[in-house]
């Protein structure tokens, strides 16, 4: 349980949700966690325990020479959403974040058969629009 306290305060601080509309389906929202940094360590451990991707960008300094490298560990979809509810208890600065990402979350779910013939109930856009909207407001008042 520590190793999950550990990483609700380390995301508090040094991490980021976001709700992206997917480009391909614009029906379809990505919800995704991230957390960057200069000292993989954190990020190695993040990604034993809770999944997701770990990747190393070059940064550059204003002159143009290179600065250190940064690390990136992020999770999607199901994986975010496990991430996320697993650090909810102890957040305080992005609660309200991951609380509406988690709201969206539970409208995605997996639709068996071919999805090209089946429609999202309205109620479930709405529902989602309706987040979406939350969610922006939230970020333009950050």
């Amino acid at each position: 349980m520590k190793n999950v306290e550990y990483f609700a305060g380390f995301f508090d601080g040094e991490g980021s949700v976001s709700v992206i509309p997917h480009k391909k389906y614009p029906k379809s929202i990505i919800v995704m966690a991230q957390i960057s940094q200069v000292d993989p360590r954190p990020l190695i451990l993040a990604k034993e325990i809770f999944g997701g991707n770990l990747a190393c960008h070059k940064s550059k300094k204003p002159n143009g020479s290179q600065g250190k490298d940064i690390w990136k560990w992020a999770v999607t979809h199901k994986d975010a959403e496990n991430f996320l509810q697993s650090i909810q208890p102890y957040v305080i600065v992005k609660k309200e974040q991951i609380d509406i990402a988690l709201k969206i979350r539970s409208l995605i779910r997996v639709r068996g058969g071919n999805s090209k013939q089946r429609k999202l109930p309205e109620k479930t856009i709405e529902a989602r629009v309706a987040l979406m909207s939350e969610w922006k407001q939230l970020k333009e008042g950050i």
